[in-house]
């Protein structure tokens, strides 16, 4: 092509005795198809050239010497004459010829000027259009082998071309679909998605993109994502070309992806609970460790004391055989006061440990609450008395009926008002009041001590806690009181504990009653 255009440009040239010449193209932009002489033009200048000539025409013969691009060449390249010469426009694209000559052109060579000038154009046409068949070949070679669908719909939507590829993925010949309107291969409930889309885009004129469940012609649906674009003429829409991606199986892996994401949360979350599971866990397991030396600590004290006393006493009786009779009285009171209350407290770790290893082992049956207390009442009047306690009683006289282990009832009662006893001053007081309501009935044991610390309250009926000192004196160990705790809960009842620091402490219990 250079070739054949070199050689006419210089037969050109020679007869307009012209310094150059070049072929131009331009659409949008320019550039130059060839050229010949000795003058260069520049980019910038062939720039400005085609967009006076887009702007003002072609075949504004009169006007171009005045242009301001043509004053430029003319100034940059020192010569009087410029020609613009249309050869051809194909579409939007224009060929023209430029001559840059010192002299007009001799009128004896008028005639083969004419004569080249359209062999120039005819060798341009023939050129462009080889080129675009080559192009357009090049296009249906790609379109037939493309796996896409590719196809081309008039303006009322039918289709008047298809790819075989296409149409062979939705199990049709290329001519099976031919002539069919597009929606007659949408499944039902798309059509009006895809009425709204085409709607849009005939309003906009402009590329759209939306996705749509074609019908194979085995009725099976497989999903496409498309886009599609007007075709225009004289700015009315005649038609619409479009290309489409089987997304099917992309589709089911997002699926399947979101069903994994949704899992591995779901794991995650898991594993988070687990992990903080495991943390308390570890926490609870590292307080529990705490509490069991602070238990056998506080046990060695419990049993250190009492075992001090029968030691010292019973040395004393056993060194001293001359003691008086009323010492050995005395000191032998004492050893079995305190051996008892070793007993006691034994008994009380071991009934605790029993109660644990078997929550349900509750001999229940139907007894008198308030007998109950009155038998409680009755064994701690000794210590009431030892300590000249005054004991304030508020009891109803009618039974109460409840579903009880009498037994261990009576050890939860009788460690708590022992508490109580415990809790207060020589010379306080002790008070027991009970309230029967229809299903319940409410217990409240209460006295005058010096009330224990806010602090203290939290671990109070902590089997491994002994509670730590009040203001004036240690109350009992915590395993006796949390045994009272867990016996009062096996008979679905509550038993909590109120305290104000000066003036004493109440327990209270809620017990379910038997209703007649």
């Amino acid at each position: 092509m250079e070739t054949k255009f070199s050689e006419i440009l210089n037969l050109v040239s020679e007869i307009t005795k012209s310094r150059s010449c070049y072929i131009l193209m331009a659409n949008n932009s320019v550039h130059i198809v060839d050229s010949v002489g000795t003058v260069d033009l520049s980019a910038d200048s062939i720039v400005k050239l085609n967009n006076d000539i887009r702007n003002a025409g072609i075949n504004s013969k009169n006007e171009f010497p005045n242009w301001n691009s043509v004053k430029e060449i003319k100034e940059k390249s020192s010569i009087e004459n410029i020609d613009i010469i249309p050869l051809i426009q194909l579409n939007e694209t224009q060929f023209y010829l430029v001559i840059l000559s010192a002299d007009k052109i001799d009128e004896s060579n008028k005639a083969k000027y004419d004569v080249y000038v359209k062999a120039i154009s005819r060798l341009v046409e023939l050129e462009t259009k080889i080129k675009i068949s080559d192009s357009e070949e090049r296009l249906r070679l790609l379109i037939s082998t493309a796996v896409d669908f590719i196809f081309s719909l008039n303006g009322f939507g039918y289709i008047l071309e298809v790819n075989k590829n296409g149409a062979n993925a939705l199990g049709y010949s290329v001519e099976e679909m031919l002539g069919k309107h597009f929606l007659d291969f949408v499944d039902e409930s798309k059509k009006t998605e895809i009425s709204i889309s085409f709607q849009k885009m005939l309003t906009n004129k402009s590329t759209t993109h939306f996705e749509i469940d074609f019908l194979h012609k085995l009725k099976k649906p497989i999903t496409y994502e498309f886009l599609a674009t007007p075709l225009l003429e004289n700015n009315t829409i005649v038609g619409m070309m479009g290309i489409g991606r089987d997304v099917s199986r992309r589709k089911k892996n997002e699926e399947i992806i979101k069903e994994l994401n949704e899992k591995l949360d779901k794991a995650n979350r898991l594993v988070a609970i687990e992990r903080d599971r495991a943390k308390k866990q570890i926490t609870v397991l590292e307080e529990l460790n705490l509490l069991k030396n602070e238990f056998i600590s506080n046990v060695s004290h419990e049993l250190r004391t009492p075992l001090a006393s029968i030691v010292g006493f019973a040395e004393t009786l056993s060194s001293e055989e001359d003691l008086e009779p009323d010492l050995t009285k005395e000191f032998s009171a004492i050893i079995l006061a305190e051996g008892k209350r070793l007993a006691r407290f034994i008994e009380d770790i071991l009934d605790f440990s029993k109660l644990e290893e078997d929550s349900k082992n509750l001999n229940k049956e139907k007894c008198d609450l308030l007998k109950i207390i009155e038998d409680v009442i009755i064994e701690t009047a000794p210590l009431i008395e030892e300590k000249k306690i005054t004991l304030i009683t508020e009891i109803p006289e009618a039974e109460i009926t409840i579903f009880a282990d009498k037994e261990k009832l009576v050890k939860a009662f009788l460690t708590i008002v022992e508490n109580a006893i415990h809790y207060a001053e020589s010379n306080g007081q002790v008070t027991i009041f009970v309230q029967d309501f229809l299903k319940e009935v409410e217990i409240f044991i209460s006295d005058s001590g010096a009330g224990i610390p806010e602090k203290e309250l939290k671990m109070f009926f902590d089997k491994f806690h002994s509670t730590g000192s009040t203001v004036s004196k240690p109350p009992l160990a915590g395993a006796a009181l949390s045994l009272a705790k867990q016996i009062i809960e096996y008979h679905e009842g509550v038993l909590q504990i109120k305290s104000i620091v000066g003036e004493g402490s109440t327990m209270i219990l809620h017990l379910p009653k038997i209703i007649n």
